[in-house]
């Protein structure tokens, strides 16, 4: 209940991304804090993520994301029947497609929401020297807030801070840079 607690408050004291207008393309790259509900109950992740996205006019935009896992996911899990330990740890890529939908207020913030499709992998990996790994293959969605810092700083920089859900079991807040070309 504390790590939902923590991940409404952020959302809403933070603020990030970019308005596209039709035919302007873009590059996202993202660092996020991955929450993993998963039987092993590893530390959360740290991710990379690089996103390309099309406006295809002034609200709605294709992006398509990279995600790689980097740091983080260790795990302990104690098997009471054996009094057995294995550690190791989670890690995971993944590859999305989404539609996404700004909706700007205020001349410099905008609302974001994206849905589309994720396939990749998510992998355990064990001190026995085992391997387990299962197929991310889900709808996935978010949720955020933009800001375009260009107008600021005279650019065409934004920001952008995200609530993502890739797939049942991964959950992240996600904190952005984009720069249109």
């Amino acid at each position: 209940m504390k790590r939902i607690a923590l991940i409404v408050v952020l959302v809403f004291l933070s603020i990030g991304q970019a308005q596209a207008e039709k035919g302007d393309q873009y590059y996202l790259a993202n660092l996020a804090y991955t929450l993993v509900d998963e039987s092993a109950d590893p530390d959360p992740l740290m991710l990379v993520s690089l996103s390309y996205g099309y406006g295809l006019s002034q609200k709605w935009a294709l992006e398509v994301d990279y995600t790689q896992s980097f740091s983080g996911g260790e795990y302990k899990e104690t098997d009471t029947v054996t009094n057995t330990t294995n550690e190791g740890e989670y890690s995971l890529w993944a590859l999305s497609v989404n539609a996404a939908y700004r909706h700007l207020f205020k001349d410099v913030f905008y609302f974001k929401g994206k849905i589309g499709y994720t396939y990749g992998e998510d992998e355990l990996t064990r001190s026995e020297d085992s391997t387990k790994s299962s197929e991310i293959n889900s709808l996935s969605g978010a949720l955020g807030v933009g800001y375009l810092a260009g107008n600021v700083v005279g650019s065409s920089l934004t920001l952008e801070l995200m609530l993502a859900k890739q797939s049942e079991n991964l959950t992240s807040i996600m904190i952005g840079a984009n720069a249109t070309f």
